[in-house]
């Protein structure tokens, strides 16, 4: 299970369009969400990258849990935040 951080996760929304980028990626991955947090957590036999890029195609910034990439705190822009 690979955890990515989406801090642009805010809303019902992004996870719809996170879920479908995933599983069209793998249409077989079991995705957790933890809006607080805003992780999404991913049990996937397809590398890590691969499904970053998907997430990242719909417009979010991903980054692993744990890595010192700079995150950013704005809104999806779909909800009333």
């Amino acid at each position: 299970m690979i955890t990515f951080n989406v801090p642009d996760m805010t809303c019902g929304h992004c996870e719809k369009v996170i879920t479908k980028a995933v599983k069209e990626t793998d249409g077989n991955a079991k995705i957790h969400f933890d809006m607080k947090a805003k992780t999404v957590a991913i049990d996937s036999s397809f590398p890590s990258r691969l499904l970053q890029q998907a997430i990242e195609a719909t417009g979010y910034e991903v980054t692993v849990e744990g890595s010192n990439d700079k995150n950013s705190s704005s809104c999806c822009g779909h909800c009333s935040i």
